[in-house]
């Protein structure tokens, strides 16, 4: 039951890093792949959402850590309950830079404005994810919305999976049934459709919504526009989508796994130019969830990919021209840290040392403070369409 319950999760995560004292260092958890039954009976504490600012296709989510005290250095299998790399600690000479942002421990919310606000309506909030009309928040059944003025209101109950679009404006959630629903942040107004059993919304890809299902793979629903048909695209590992018109996919080609651009159409996810291929992403599609690690910047430029040296940045635009995939630079990280996106230009990570680390695509890096007040347990909220 845990394994199904970790390997569900979706979206990324992040502990705070306890004092000088005890450097066990912080963790982001990954994907944005909430499902209902995530549920642990152990006494644990949640160490909730991290996801991309803006991404609603690469949303990150779901993780549990245990409580108490940390020995030396916080392994990844006491963070994630899996056997995998103990964290190495970098850049702990890094400056100090601001990022607004928002961060919770458990339903209690410390904003970028300086507010601290309670998330009501229910016993307990697993993520948190921050929009322009407030913060989405959720226990992986029930979703609602805490406004800007400090109303609660529901959103949708008995949820298996949900995303929110790049622009914070719509957010898509499959019910425990075959109902998909779109609906405006906002207004509260719907769309629904009805789809297979087990099929999990995703993201978001321009007015698309990314679709996937363990057996069929990827497919697409034009909210609004269509009446959902399947049109399933078994080849693809991930798809990847940005707040530009440009949607990324894993494609797996003759043994190797491939970067390639991908496109909408009335059949389905259409394939298109190979941007290049390279083990740097057999580990990001590894399977169907893997693509939970990976974070496509707002506007599609470039691709981060959590490796085990670093937070691995792919510059789109130059693969794209090549053909070959083009590492720009590599943010220094924990161990396969998962990677969000602040804005355009700078991607957020974990370091080991240093907590959060920010890393710009001009080469600039710093750690990056937490609200006045907050202390431990606390986790990042994700921004969508909300710069500041």
């Amino acid at each position: 039951m845990l394994e199904d319950d970790l390997r569900e999760m979706f979206g990324a995560r992040v502990r705070t890093p306890p004092s000088a004292l005890d450097p066990a260092g912080v963790a982001i958890s990954r994907g944005r792949r909430g499902v209902r039954g995530r549920r642990l009976t152990l006494i644990t504490v949640a160490c909730v959402a991290f996801a991309a600012m803006l991404g609603g296709a690469a949303t990150l989510k779901g993780m549990w850590t245990p409580p108490g005290e940390f020995t030396d250095v916080l392994t990844y299998e006491g963070l994630f309950g899996r056997d995998i790399e103990q964290p190495e600690k970098a850049g702990a000479d890094l400056p100090t830079i601001e990022v607004p942002i928002d961060v919770h421990v458990g339903s209690d919310l410390w904003t970028a404005d300086g507010r601290k606000l309670s998330l009501t309506g229910m016993s307990q909030v697993i993520e948190v994810i921050r929009v322009p009309a407030g913060w989405l928040y959720t226990d992986d059944f029930r979703l609602r919305l805490m406004t800007l003025g400090g109303n609660s209101v529901p959103i949708r109950d008995n949820i298996s999976s949900w995303a929110v679009s790049m622009d914070g404006k719509r957010v898509v959630t499959a019910g425990a049934s075959e109902s998909l629903m779109v609906t405006e942040a906002a207004t509260g107004a719907t769309i629904e459709a009805t789809v297979p059993t087990k099929t999990r919304a995703v993201g978001f890809a321009g007015g698309h919504v990314i679709l996937q299902h363990d057996a069929a793979g990827f497919d697409r629903w034009e909210a609004g526009v269509q009446i959902y048909q399947q049109t399933w695209n078994n080849r693809l590992l991930a798809v990847y989508g940005s707040s530009s018109e440009q949607t990324l996919g894993l494609v797996e080609e003759k043994g190797a796994v491939c970067l390639s651009d991908v496109a909408p159409t009335d059949r389905g996810w259409a394939v298109g130019q190979s941007l290049g291929c390279g083990e740097l992403l057999r580990a990001a599609g590894r399977d169907r969830l893997g693509r939970a690690d990976v974070s496509l910047s707002p506007d599609g430029r470039w691709l981060a990919i959590p490796s085990d040296t670093g937070v691995q940045v792919i510059d789109v635009g130059l693969a794209r021209a090549t053909g070959e995939l083009a590492v720009a630079l590599t943010c220094p990280s924990a161990s396969h840290a998962p990677a969000v996106w602040a804005d355009d230009k700078t991607v957020l990570t974990i370091s080991s040392a240093s907590g959060i680390v920010a890393c710009g695509m001009d080469g600039s890096r710093g750690k990056v403070p937490l609200p006045s007040g907050v202390s431990t347990g606390w986790a990042l909220v994700p921004r969508y369409g909300v710069s500041a």
